[in-house]
């Protein structure tokens, strides 16, 4: 404290100030505080005065730096929402292609897979918590508007980790969505092979039933449900019919179009109780003992007035007198199947009557070109009679397809 005074002393001597009024002299003095005081004051007012001139003529560069600075937050913070934009549509288009994947998958899980055919796998908790943590992160994040490098630079990170483990999620599905599209694959073609085996058992081309199939549509069933579309969403990331995905559709339409096909073909014999007594193919004529024929059905002999019933649903084209068939009723089931009833005793269906699986049609007779009571029974398929004995052995099978009851 001493030296305090000591330097102010030295500095700031007290001084004596003369004034003269009026020929009076007036002294007065004005002590070393004082005078600190006062010379404390006046470097402030300079300090002021400098500081303000220099902010007045630096103001405009000033303000054009904040300016500059909010101009590149403002970009950065855009250019990163543009990024997460863009992410997100990414995702969003990946997520749609799932969903519709899943629905269609689904849809056919019900109809063709048992609960023990396929095993679901459920979320890691590793992902799980990850995927927690990044979204937490994404949505702190969400509060920022002005970013600098680093932060950006930061943000960017926690949200391409949130990206990646979204992404492996859905990797992971995706994967187990081809998994399944392959056990369903082979499913179907499973059942494709067992149609194949009874058409060929029944003397029909396979290729060739398709083709004359191909444009008749397949209302053979009632139906119902939830309508999902199959969208071209789901083959919108694979080109090759190898791949799951489209080899399993290409698959799903082939099967469909089999097995609604085969719901108009005759699945049962029209009498129950009789005796073959004539062959499908060449024979000697019955009537004309010493002449071959070709015989384009069955003969089907029984008792007087055994009920004949139709082969399956159809609607009636002939029903009456034909020539040597006597009394005669041809049905047409569709998907280029008709059948043919000949030597009939009476009639009890008209033409264009809608009859049904199992329907009595007929009485057993011997009208016509006949030697006996009997039933002449043909199956005709795209205009050309096939062996009804070859369609009586697959009938079983036919009827599992036309009930859709395959086995396992």
């Amino acid at each position: 404290m001493k030296k305090i005074r000591a330097l102010t002393a030295k500095y700031f001597p007290e001084r004596q100030l003369h004034l003269r009024t009026n020929g009076v002299v007036h002294f007065i003095f004005i002590s070393a505080r004082t005078q600190l005081i006062v010379a404390s004051v006046v470097l402030v007012f300079f300090a002021w005065m400098t500081f303000t001139s220099y902010y007045f003529v630096n103001r405009i560069d000033i303000l054009a730096a904040k300016d500059l600075l909010v101009e590149n937050t403002n970009k950065n913070y855009l250019a990163l929402n543009s990024q997460n934009e863009t992410l997100k549509g990414d995702l969003s288009a990946k997520t749609k292609v799932l969903e519709e994947r899943q629905a269609y998958l689904l849809q056919m899980l019900e109809k063709h897979l048992s609960s023990t055919e396929y095993t679901k796998e459920t979320e890691s908790p590793t992902h799980k918590e990850k995927s927690d943590k990044a979204k937490d992160a994404k949505t702190s994040n969400s509060s920022v508007l002005f970013l600098d490098n680093e932060t950006k630079a930061h943000l960017q990170q926690e949200n391409q980790e949130y990206i990646n483990v979204t992404r492996i999620r859905m990797e992971q599905i995706d994967n187990q969505q081809m998994k399944l599209a392959d056990l369903l694959t082979s499913k179907i073609a499973s059942r494709i092979d067992f149609i194949d085996k009874i058409l060929k058992k029944t003397g029909i081309d396979t290729a060739r039933f398709l083709s004359i199939t191909a444009d008749i549509s397949p209302i053979f069933r009632a139906q119902g449900g939830e309508f999902i579309l199959y969208s071209d969403n789901i083959e919108q990331d694979v080109s090759s019919q190898d791949k799951p995905f489209p080899k399993l559709n290409a698959y799903y339409n082939r099967f469909q179009h089999l097995e609604a096909a085969v719901q108009t073909m005759p699945s049962i014999k029209p009498v129950k109780k009789y005796y073959l007594s004539s062959a499908y193919g060449r024979r000697p004529d019955p009537i004309i003992k010493n002449r071959w024929a070709f015989h384009k059905g069955i003969d089907m002999a029984g008792w007087w007035d055994t009920p004949i019933v139709a082969t399956g649903d159809g609607t009636v084209t002939y029903s009456g007198r034909n020539g040597g068939y006597g009394n005669f009723i041809s049905i047409d089931h569709g998907n280029g199947f008709k059948t043919r009833y000949g030597h009939i005793a009476k009639l009890k269906v008209k033409k264009g009557q809608k009859v049904t699986l199992g329907q009595e049609i007929a009485l057993m007779g011997s009208t016509g070109r006949s030697t006996g009571p009997h039933l002449h029974y043909e199956v005709i398929f795209d205009g050309k009679t096939i062996n009804p004995l070859n369609v009586f052995k697959a009938t079983k099978d036919v009827f599992k397809i036309q009930q859709q009851k395959y086995d396992s």
